[in-house]
């Protein structure tokens, strides 16, 4: 087996540019790499280059794990099975909180509305509080068994019980008392 001939030579830099770093690798007749400031270094990189490859792998030819094949995916499967059960749990536990908590909040705005309302019913004569309120939480989907309306003169107050949807939350007891606004 005979060796091919080096295709990369190395020159000293006549430009007074490069006098730090004088060396330069050529390929053939044209400049490959310069800048190079050790004749030792530019001998090792010109050693280098000049090399024939250790191993030229086809691309059709790789293995099945460096392609992505079935080797490599096969064995991910059932990590991802058990990612999977581990979030999904968290996704709806998270889901449920947000429900919850956003329930709960529009309770709470319902809750002043209902008090604020009873409150303004107590000044009107033949308005029963307690009615009126009744009626109102059904219209706000609002659960009648879980509402008490106590009133007085110009004054109401409303407590709900929510019932939240997912079991991380207990029962929350929401209460307002309203002034009636004179008209």
């Amino acid at each position: 087996m005979t060796t091919p001939a080096p295709v990369f030579s190395i020159t000293r830099s006549e430009d007074p540019t490069w006098e730090t770093a004088p060396y330069v690798i050529r390929k053939g007749e044209e400049v490959f790499l310069e800048g190079i400031q050790l004749r030792e270094e530019a001998e090792d990189l010109c050693t280098l280059l000049n090399q024939p490859p250790l191993k030229i792998v086809p691309i059709d030819r790789r293995q099945r794990w460096l392609s992505g094949g079935r080797g490599g995916r096969h064995r991910e499967a059932g990590s991802i099975l058990i990612e999977a059960a581990m979030l999904i749990p968290l996704f709806i536990f998270l889901f449920l909180s947000a429900a919850d908590l956003i329930l709960a909040e529009t309770a709470k705005s319902n809750v002043g509305y209902l008090a604020q309302n009873a409150a303004n019913c107590t000044l009107q004569p033949g308005c029963n509080p307690a009615a009126y309120v009744s009626g109102a939480a059904s219209g706000l989907s609002m659960n009648n068994t879980n509402l008490s309306v106590t009133a007085g003169k110009g004054t109401a107050t409303v407590n709900y019980t929510t019932t939240p949807i997912g079991p991380f939350f207990p029962s929350l007891t929401l209460k307002s008392t309203a002034q009636a606004v004179a008209p």
